[in-house]
């Protein structure tokens, strides 16, 4: 991948393996929009030899990549399909009974994740 544009390099060819992930920090999609927002978070554990400073390198590292390949696709006619998801309020009851709703955002840190599964 050309880091400059998104685009798929043709050499050296690309190659597919078995491989296995190996996580070294858990983030949600709210944690991570903030990051990119340049807002604070309680910042969780990091494993193995990385640093907090190589999380939020690597955020910003495919959230540029990301959107160049989005941008790519989106001009070269792909189909895009928006949804809204309705999220319950059920953290502070007994009963599960819902006490309140919100609309789920779509922001840029649903939609990396969106270009890493295409």
């Amino acid at each position: 991948l050309k880091l400059a544009t998104g685009e798929l390099v043709q050499e050296p060819k690309p190659w597919f393996k078995k491989s296995a992930i190996s996580s070294v920090c858990r983030l949600n999609y709210d944690e991570v929009q903030r990051i990119l927002d340049g807002q604070e978070i309680e910042k969780p554990p990091v494993y193995g030899e990385y640093e907090w400073a190589d999380i939020e390198k690597d955020l910003f590292l495919l959230y540029k990549v990301c959107g160049k390949v989005r941008t790519s696709r989106m001009t070269g006619g792909a189909l895009s399909i928006s949804k809204q998801k309705m999220i319950f309020h059920t953290r502070d009851t007994q009963d599960g009974i819902p006490t309140g709703y919100h609309l789920e955002s779509h922001s840029a840190s649903h939609w990396i994740i969106e270009e890493l599964m295409l």
